[in-house]
């Protein structure tokens, strides 16, 4: 974790896992804890809103990068 660029953890998470990462989600593992992560990175990245208008006006695109 030390090397990564963004860490998460869930909330069931051991407390030295949680100790250094830099997101603590309120998500258990399993219980949308990947989900809380993509929507925070996305938001953080300014992504969110654009994806969710895509969404609502029914053409979504899989972009690849």
């Amino acid at each position: 974790m030390l090397r990564a660029g963004i860490t998460a953890a869930p909330e069931d998470a051991a407390p030295e896992v949680r100790k250094v990462a830099q997101w603590k989600l309120a998500c258990r593992g399993g219980e949308g804890a990947f989900r809380e992560t993509v929507e925070r990175l996305l938001r953080e990245r300014g992504d969110w809103e654009s994806i969710i208008k895509d969404f609502e006006s029914g053409k979504p695109q899989a972009k690849s990068t």
